[in-house]
């Protein structure tokens, strides 16, 4: 959905981070005037380069970017979840180079876990006894799940927007971040990143109070923007003024108020009330402003 709402957008100049086997290149590919992609596995980018022969692709780290010049790209995707194999701070990092490398109002898409869905993430002894062949599979890798998520449970952390945790995927061998996507949202702000939508995996746009707890992961479209002064009334929940102090309410669909106000620079901003999609209002909370960079 977003790659076809968006198609104008990558016909320009567009860098794919991690691209894998190309299962997203081909489709730029025909599209883009450039494409050039980055994957830390060798032999995929080898692949790439027979498959996709008018692109350019490169064997790097989506950590390092500094070979690509400020301004490069008119798009920038990292899919399939490729930043939450990050830690947090190397996150941020990432958030802030992508934005460097598009030009102004350039289109960031990526996806990313759904810190609303950890509560559905089951152990690594679970069993999907409804189906016999799968409730067999599970047993038989049983172990070994066991054993991966007993060496990387000391590396899980739980904060109250992100959590870094050790999942199923690849039988317990990995560990991802899970984030909640309005927090989500401020933190592209402190990277310079207007947030045009999230999605869940039904292609439904999020409103804020929603979290969509059955989706595991979210699609997420930011824009740059505030380059050079540019734009500045664009930035999410700018701050206009060392001291001013500005208030805005949003109406949602079903009538509910939320109400916002903006403290002057270094105040961060503080959201008064937030009801969920359970009728249930959750605890206010206070965030940095977007310019001290989540710290």
């Amino acid at each position: 959905m977003l790659l076809v709402r968006y198609r104008e957008h990558f016909r320009g100049r567009v860098l794919e981070l991690g691209c894998g086997a190309g299962r997203l290149t081909g489709y730029l590919y025909d599209l883009a005037e450039e494409v050039h992609g980055v994957d830390v596995s060798s032999a995929m980018v080898a692949h790439c380069r027979v498959a996709f022969p008018r692109a350019t692709f490169d064997v790097g780290d989506v950590r390092d970017l500094s070979g690509f010049a400020s301004g490069s790209f008119d798009a920038v995707l990292a899919p399939f979840n490729l930043i939450d194999v990050l830690a947090d701070s190397e996150r941020r990092q990432v958030l802030e180079e992508m934005e460097r490398l598009l030009v102004h109002s350039g289109l960031l898409v990526f996806s990313s876990h759904n810190l609303a869905f950890t509560l559905r993430i089951v152990g690594p002894t679970h069993v999907r006894w409804r189906d016999p062949l799968r409730a067999a599979a599970d047993i038989v890798r049983m172990p070994r799940r066991w054993r991966n998520h007993r060496r990387l449970r000391p590396y899980e952390r739980t904060e109250r927007e992100w959590a870094v945790l050790n999942d199923t995927a690849h039988d317990f061998s990995a560990l991802h971040y899970y984030v909640a996507w309005e927090f989500e949202q401020h933190r592209l702000a402190g990277a310079g990143l207007t947030l045009l939508e999230c999605l869940d995996l039904d292609a439904r746009r999020l409103v804020p109070g929603e979290d969509a707890p059955r989706c595991p992961e979210l699609h997420y479209v930011a824009r740059s923007a505030c380059r050079n002064g540019q734009c500045e009334d664009e930035r999410v929940r700018s701050v206009r003024s060392p001291t001013a102090t500005a208030a805005t309410t949003t109406v949602r669909s079903d009538g509910e108020r939320v109400r916002f106000e903006q403290r002057g620079r270094g105040g961060g901003s503080e959201r008064l009330r937030l009801p969920s999609t359970s009728g249930r209002s959750r605890e206010p909370r206070r965030w940095p402003a977007p310019t001290e960079r989540c710290r």
